[in-house]
C-alpha cells in the first residue's frame, strides 16, 4: 500500500489550535510538515522523458509529490506506481567555531519528507544568499535535441551565469539560444541527452537550519544540480550531478557528501535495503546501495508478483589528490592527472520507528542534525558503529551480503521487510574557501523474474551503465529511421556509433518476437553515408504488426566488448499513417473573427482519418512542436478519441474542447508556419503529422482603451477593445456589478443611452488572454479585464519595509506569500483556513496599521482555546503556571478571560498586548483604532529529550503558554505545528476602554457565563486573523515598528463605469501603435559613454530589457516593469548594476515582452 501519510494541511487549523496532542515517541514522523508551508517560489519540474517520471524541486529536495503528499518518483511512467517517496543531497562537516577557535563544531545542509535546509538561488560574493525569489532561480527543463529558442523559454534562458553547461557551437564564449546547445560536457566529448534539468540553490540562510534537525549553523555552500535521461538505452534511468562550492571564509573538514533517499518501492512497509561494495573485473568498486521488496508479492496496492529494484550508483565520486602520474579523475569536464575519483565510505540505513521491528532507538529517524552527520560518518544516529552480526566486525556498509543468495549481513538481520531509509556518503573531505566538489550518481529501475532476480538485473544494469560511463558514452548508439518510409517497411535505418566493429538490427514487437532483422554497414554503399565514418545503415525488410515495433541492436566493439541495446527505437509504426483533416478554427482572443491574425492566441480541433492498414483505437494527440519561430503552443492540452477507427474512416471532432496556439504579434502578414502533431494509438504506435498554418491581416486594426471609473473605490478597471469600427455607435455604456457570493461577481453591459441590457450576469475575464475567447463582442467592441480584482481578502503585508522581520506566519516560511486560502500570516476569517466564518464582509475589509510597542498600548480581549466542557481531564491547566491567569476552563473553543491592557491588571506582568491597531485608508492615513483580542493556548511546556545514549534531558517546548498576554514562541525541531499558537484577532469596530458584550458575553466579575466566542463567531466583526510565530526565541520587535496589512479592495455592486466606443476611437487615431514587437539596434553603435535602445510593446504586457556579457552573465537590467502598447527609448550608460564602469567589448542586449524574444549585439568601446 503507498504510504498513507498523517498530512493535515490547515483547512480547520482551530482543531489542532484546540486539541492537539503531543507526540508521544519525541520523533519527527514522515510528513508533519505541512504542505502550505512551501512558499509559493519553490519550483518543481518533471524529468519525464523515459520510464521514469520524477519531480525535482530547487530546494534540493527530490522524488517527492508536495502537491499530493506523496512520493514523486514513478515508475514506470503513466502507471501510478511509485518506487521513491524522496531523496536529496545531505552535506555535513566540521567548521572552527566562530568563537572559540580550539573547538570544531559540526554544520549540516540536508533535505527531509518534505521539506530543506536549502533555498534556491546562489550565494553572493559577500556571503549572503541572494534572494531567493527570483525567477531565474527556477528549475529549467529543456530538450537539447528537438527544443527551439521559441518554443522553450527555459532553452532561451538557458542559466549558464549560474553553472548550467552548454555546448559552444560558434566557440565565442557567450551562450546564445539560437546557436548553442545545453549540452553534457565530459572529457573530448558533447553529449545532448533526451532530457535536462538544472537548478542551483545553497544552505547559507541561518533561518531555514531551523525546523528539519535542529539548529546548525549554515555551512555556506552553493549546489548546482543537473539531471538528465535517455528515452533509449537507459529508459529507466536518471543521471544526477551535483557540484559543491564553498562560499564560505571558513574550511570545511571531516566533509561528508551523502545521497539520501527514502525509497518506497510500491508498498511503503514491505521493503529491504542493500548494497553491493564488490569490484567489477577492472578493479572498480559498484558503488551501488538498492531497494527490494522483502517477498516476491508487492502490496495490494502495489507492484504486485515479481516486483522490481530501484538503485542509486555513485557513477563519480569525488576528487582525491594522489599526486601520481598514473592516476586520471573526471570532474567539471575534464581529466584531472594525479587525481583519482574516490568511493563510497558507507552505506547507512535507518527505519520507521516501530515499524517491521524497528524498535532499538539507535535505528531511528534523525532528530538532531549531530545524529544526521553520525549517519553520514557511517554509524548509528547515536554515533554506534554497526556491528555484522554474522562476524561481529565493526562494518561502515551495513547491509552489504547478497540477498540473492542469502550470504552476508542482510537487512533482514535487523528489521523485518518494513519503511526504510538508507544514505551512500563518500567522504571525509576538506573543502577550503572557494573550492569545489563533484560527484555524479543515477537512479535506476530494473525488473526481473522474481523480486531477489530483480536485484541480479539491477546489478547488471548498473555494470553496463558504469562501463557507457567510463566510456564517455561513447558507446551509446543513435539509432534513426530515415525519409522515405516512416511508418511502414521496408525502412532506412542509419545508426550512429563509434568504434563498432559489427552492428546488427533487430525489429519487434509485443506480439511479434521477430518482425525482420538486418545486418547494418559502414562501407559507404548501404545508404550509410562515408566508409568508416561512424554511420552504419541498410535497408530492413520486415513483416506487419498492428501493435508497436521497436528497434534493438547488437553491437560488437572494436575493444571486444559485445553489448544487446534494448529498444532503441520504439513506438515503429508497420501499418501507414493516419492522416489530420478537417481543420476548424474555434475562436481567438481577439477580434472573434476566427481568422489568424498575428498577436492571436487561436483555439481549433480536427478530425483523423485512418489511412492505414488495421483499425487504431484509444487515440490521442499532442500538439508536439513547432519548427516557426512565429508560433507557440500550448503543449498541456491533449486530444484524445477513444472509439475505434475502422480502415478508411473519419474519427469525430478531436479534441472534445479545443488546441491552441499562440501566433506572434511579430508575424507578418502571409507567414506560413508548421505544427507538428504526435498521434499515439492504444497499441503504442506513435505518428507524426504536419497542419500549416496562414497569417492574415486585421481587417480592422483592434484598440484596447479603457473605461471610466465614476462610483465606488474599487481599484478595478475594464477594458474596452474595439474591434469593428463600422458596428460602433456614438452611445454612452454602462458597467454595472452583480454580486452572486463572495467568489462570483458578475458584470453587466448597458446602453445608458438607448436604455437597453446588451449583457447581463456575464462572467468577469481573470486571465489576460485565456478567458478572452468567451467575451461577446457587442457593437463592434468587447469588454476585458484590465486589472479587474474579483478577490478578496488580504493582498500583502509589510513590515517596516521589510526590514527587521522578527517572526514568522502560519506555516512558519520565511518572506511566505500571502496566499490566505492556504496558509499564511493572516487571513480573514471568511475562507476555510480558518473554519468558522465571521460576521464581517468580504468587501468591507480594511488596509490595517499595526504599531508595535512597550509604552503606546492598547486593552485587548483575552481567549484561551485547548479546554472542553467533557471529560473532565480536558479542563485542566496544563502547568501550574498557568493557573493564575484561567478564570474560565469550561467550555470549547475560544474561551473568554478578561479584557485589560496588563494581565491580571497589573502594570508588572507588562502589556496584554505590545501593539496598537489602527484602520487607514487606502493612501496610509490612519481612519481609527480598532479593538484586538488575542487566544492563548492551553498545552504542555516541557518534554524529556534524548540527548545521548545515557542522558536525557528536559526540553523547554513553548507549545502554549497562557500568561495573560500576547507572546508567541519560535518554531522548535521536532514540533509540527501546535508552537506560537498565539492568535490576534483583530475585530471592525472602534476601540473603547469598555468592553463590548458581543466580545464578552456579558461577562463580568461576578458573572461568568462561559462564553465560547467561535459560538457566535458569524456575528461578530472579526476583520482579520493573524497567527504570528518568532523565527528564534530571542528575536522580538523594535520600538516603534509598523506591521501594514493591505487588503484587496474587489469589485462591487457600489461600482460603476461609462464609455463611449466611438470617443474612445476618435481619441486613438492619432496615437500610433506598434503592430509588431521589435528591438532596434541601439545608436550609435560602437558607442564609448551612452547609447540608445528603442523598442516596440504591441500590446500590454511585462517587458525586460537585459545587458549580457559574452559569457552569458547579466551585467544590468535596463527595464524590467509593464509597459503599455508604443515605442519606448532606454538609455545604457556602459555601467553594470552596481554602477561601476564595465570594460570595451561585445556585449548583448536582450528584449523580452511576454513570450516574445529578440536580442541584437553592441559594442561598446573606450
Amino acid at each position: 500500500m503507498q504510504k498513507i501519510l498523517n498530512r493535515r494541511r490547515l483547512i480547520l487549523f482551530f482543531l489542532a489550535f484546540f486539541l492537539s496532542a503531543t507526540n508521544s515517541t519525541g520523533e519527527v514522523e514522515k510528513g508533519v510538515k505541512n504542505l502550505s508551508q512551501k512558499p509559493v517560489i519553490i519550483h518543481r519540474n518533471l524529468l519525464d522523458v523515459n520510464q521514469i517520471s520524477a519531480y525535482y524541486r530547487n530546494d534540493g529536495e527530490f522524488h517527492s509529490n508536495h502537491s499530493q503528499t506523496g512520493p514523486g518518483f514513478e515508475w514506470p511512467k503513466g502507471s501510478g506506481m511509485y518506487a521513491i517517496f524522496s531523496s536529496g543531497l545531505w552535506i555535513g562537516g566540521q567548521v572552527t567555531s566562530d568563537t572559540n577557535p580550539n573547538v570544531k563544531e559540526i554544520r549540516v545542509a540536508t533535505v527531509g519528507h518534505f521539506g530543506s535546509e536549502y533555498r534556491p538561488g546562489t550565494i553572493l560574493p559577500n556571503g549572503e544568499p541572494d534572494d531567493f525569489t527570483k525567477p531565474e532561480y527556477r528549475y529549467y527543463k529543456v530538450m537539447p535535441k528537438v527544443d527551439l529558442p521559441n518554443s522553450n523559454p527555459d532553452f532561451m534562458e538557458w542559466p549558464v551565469n549560474q553553472g548550467a553547461p552548454y555546448h559552444d557551437i560558434n566557440d565565442n564564449g557567450i551562450y546564445e539560444p539560437e546557436i548553442d546547445k545545453p549540452a553534457i560536457i565530459l572529457p573530448n566529448k558533447i553529449i545532448y541527452p533526451d532530457m535536462m534539468l538544472f537548478a542551483v540553490y545553497n544552505d547559507a540562510d541561518p533561518k531555514y537550519h531551523t525546523w528539519l534537525w535542529g539548529r546548525s549553523k549554515p555551512l555556506g555552500v552553493e549546489v548546482r544540480q543537473l539531471n538528465w535521461a535517455f528515452d533509449f538505452g537507459f529508459a529507466d534511468a536518471h543521471f544526477i550531478k551535483f557540484q559543491i562550492y564553498n562560499k564560505s571564509n571558513n574550511v570545511i573538514d571531516s566533509l561528508y557528501l551523502a545521497f539520501w533517499s527514502d525509497p518506497d518501492l510500491g508498498d511503503a512497509f514491505d521493503d529491504y535495503v542493500g548494497c553491493d561494495t564488490t569490484f567489477d573485473a577492472n578493479g572498480k568498486r559498484h558503488n551501488l546501495g538498492y531497494c527490494y521488496n522483502g517477498d516476491n508479492y508487492d502490496g495490494p496496492p502495489g507492484y504486485g508478483l515479481a516486483p522490481p529494484a530501484v538503485g542509486v550508483k555513485l557513477f563519480q565520486g569525488q576528487l582525491i589528490y594522489t599526486g601520481s602520474q598514473l592516476d586520471t579523475a573526471v570532474a567539471f569536464g575534464k581529466k584531472w592527472i594525479g587525481y583519482k575519483n574516490g568511493n563510497l565510505s558507507s552505506f547507512n540505513f535507518y527505519c520507521h520507528p516501530g515499524l517491521g521491528g524497528c524498535t532499538n532507538p539507535d535505528w531511528y529517524d534523525p532528530s538532531l542534525y549531530e545524529q544526521t552527520y553520525n549517519i553520514m560518518k557511517g554509524r548509528t544516529r547515536t554515533d554506534k558503529p554497526w556491528i555484522d552480526p554474522h562476524t561481529g566486525d565493526t562494518v561502515n556498509f551495513i547491509f552489504a551480503g547478497d540477498p540473492v543468495t542469502d550470504v552476508g549481513f542482510l537487512n533482514k538481520d535487523y528489521v523485518a521487510p518494513s519503511d526504510v531509509r538508507f544514505t551512500m556518503p563518500t567522504g571525509p573531505l576538506t573543502l577550503a574557501p572557494g573550492d569545489s566538489q563533484e560527484v555524479v550518481y543515477a537512479v535506476f529501475v530494473a525488473r526481473g523474474t522474481s523480486n531477489l532476480n530483480s536485484i541480479t538485473r539491477l546489478r547488471e544494469v548498473s555494470t553496463l551503465i558504469q562501463k557507457i560511463y567510463d566510456n564517455n558514452f561513447e558507446k551509446v548508439p543513435y539509432a534513426q529511421i530515415l525519409p522515405p518510409n516512416l511508418y511502414n517497411p521496408p525502412f532506412l535505418l542509419n545508426v550512429k556509433i563509434e568504434n563498432a566493429l559489427t552492428v546488427r538490427a533487430i525489429l519487434k514487437s509485443q506480439i511479434e518476437p521477430l518482425l525482420g532483422e538486418v545486418e547494418l554497414f559502414d562501407d559507404g554503399n548501404h545508404n550509410d553515408s562515408l566508409a568508416n565514418d561512424g554511420t552504419w545503415g541498410n535497408w530492413l525488410n520486415s513483416g506487419i504488426s498492428p501493435d508497436a515495433a521497436y528497434l534493438d541492436l547488437i553491437i560488437k566493439y572494436k575493444d571486444g566488448d559485445s553489448i544487446y541495446w534494448e529498444k532503441t527505437i520504439t513506438k515503429i509504426p508497420t501499418i501507414g499513417k493516419p492522416e489530420i483533416v478537417d481543420f476548424d478554427i474555434i475562436s481567438d482572443n481577439i477580434n472573434g473573427d476566427k481568422i489568424i491574425n498575428p498577436g492571436e492566441d487561436i483555439r481549433y480541433k480536427f478530425k483523423l482519418k485512418n489511412t492505414t492498414l488495421a483499425p487504431i483505437s484509444n487515440i490521442s494527440i499532442n500538439s508536439y512542436k513547432t519548427t516557426s519561430q512565429h508560433i507557440w503552443l500550448d503543449n498541456n492540452l491533449a486530444g484524445y478519441h477513444p472509439d475505434t477507427i475502422q480502415i478508411g474512416e473519419i474519427s469525430g471532432w478531436i479534441p472534445n474542447q479545443y488546441f491552441t496556439f499562440y501566433v506572434s504579434a511579430a508575424a507578418p502578414v502571409g507567414y506560413i508556419g508548421d505544427i507538428i502533431y504526435k498521434i499515439f494509438s492504444s497499441n503504442g504506435n506513435q505518428w507524426l503529422d504536419t497542419i500549416s498554418i496562414t497569417v492574415e491581416d486585421f481587417m480592422y486594426k483592434p484598440i484596447d482603451t479603457v473605461s471610466t471609473h465614476i462610483e465606488g473605490i474599487s481599484d478595478s478597471k475594464f477594458k474596452v477593445r474595439l474591434v469593428d469600427y463600422s458596428k460602433l455607435k456614438d452611445n454612452e455604456y454602462r458597467i454595472t456589478i452583480t454580486k452572486i457570493s463572495d467568489d462570483d461577481r458578475r458584470y453587466n453591459l448597458i446602453n445608458a443611452t438607448l436604455n437597453d441590457t446588451l449583457l447581463k450576469m456575464q462572467t468577469i475575464p481573470y486571465d489576460y488572454y485565456y478567458n478572452e475567447h468567451d467575451m461577446p463582442i457587442v457593437d463592434g467592441f468587447k469588454i476585458l479585464t484590465n486589472q479587474v480584482v474579483t478577490r478578496y481578502g488580504l493582498r500583502t503585508w509589510k513590515y517596516n519595509n521589510n526590514m527587521n522581520i522578527w517572526f514568522t506566519g502560519v506555516p512558519g516560511w520565511y518572506y511566505a506569500e500571502l496566499r490566505f486560502r492556504y496558509g499564511g500570516l493572516a487571513a480573514h476569517p471568511r475562507v476555510n483556513t480558518f473554519g468558522y466564518e465571521s460576521g464581517y464582509g468580504v468587501d468591507d475589509l480594511k488596509n490595517i496599521l499595526i504599531i508595535f510597542s512597550n509604552h503606546n498600548t492598547q486593552k485587548a480581549y483575552r481567549y484561551i482555546a485547548g479546554f472542553a466542557p467533557f471529560p473532565p481531564i480536558l479542563r485542566l491547566v496544563k502547568h501550574p503556571e498557568f493557573r493564575p491567569f484561567v478564570k474560565d476552563s469550561v467550555g470549547f473553543g475560544f474561551l473568554y478571560q478578561d479584557y485589560e491592557k496588563y494581565p491580571l491588571g497589573n502594570p508588572a506582568y507588562g502589556n496584554t498586548v505590545p501593539f496598537t491597531v489602527w484602520e487607514t485608508d487606502k493612501a496610509g492615513n490612519i481612519v481609527r483604532q480598532l479593538d484586538v483580542g488575542i487566544v492563548e493556548r492551553n498545552d504542555s511546556l516541557y518534554r524529556w529529550m534524548q540527548t545521548s545514549p545515557t542522558e536525557s534531558t528536559k526540553q523547554y517546548l513553548y507549545y502554549g503558554n497562557i500568561d495573560g498576554k500576547w507572546n508567541p514562541s519560535p518554531r522548535l525541531p521536532l514540533v509540527t505545528s501546535k508552537e506560537g499558537d498565539e492568535l490576534i484577532l483583530i475585530f471592525a469596530t472602534t476601540y473603547t476602554d469598555t468592553p463590548k458584550t458581543i466580545y464578552t458575553g456579558g461577562t463580568t466579575d461576578d458573572y461568568r457565563p462561559h462564553y465560547n466566542l467561535l459560538n457566535n463567531f458569524s456575528n461578530v466583526p472579526a476583520m482579520y486573523v493573524l497567527w504570528m510565530r518568532r523565527i528564534t526565541p530571542d528575536t522580538s520587535f523594535a520600538e516603534g515598528d509598523v506591521l501594514e496589512l493591505i487588503s484587496y479592495f474587489p469589485v462591487t455592486e457600489k461600482d460603476v463605469y461609462i464609455f463611449n466606443p466611438v470617443r474612445l476611437l476618435q481619441n486613438n487615431e492619432n496615437n500610433l501603435i506598434p503592430t509588431h514587437y521589435f528591438l532596434y539596434q541601439n545608436y550609435p553603435n560602437p558607442f564609448n559613454s551612452t547609447t540608445t535602445i528603442s523598442y516596440d510593446v504591441v500590446e500590454r504586457t511585462d517587458v525586460e530589457i537585459s545587458v549580457y556579457d559574452i559569457l552569458g552573465r547579466k551585467i544590468k537590467t535596463l527595464v524590467k516593469e509593464e509597459k503599455m502598447p508604443g515605442t519606448y527609448n532606454v538609455v545604457w550608460d556602459g555601467k553594470n548594476k552596481n554602477d561601476i564602469s564595465v570594460s570595451s567589448g561585445v556585449y548583448l542586449v536582450r528584449y523580452k515582452a511576454g513570450p516574445f524574444y529578440q536580442s541584437r549585439k553592441i559594442l561598446l568601446m573606450r
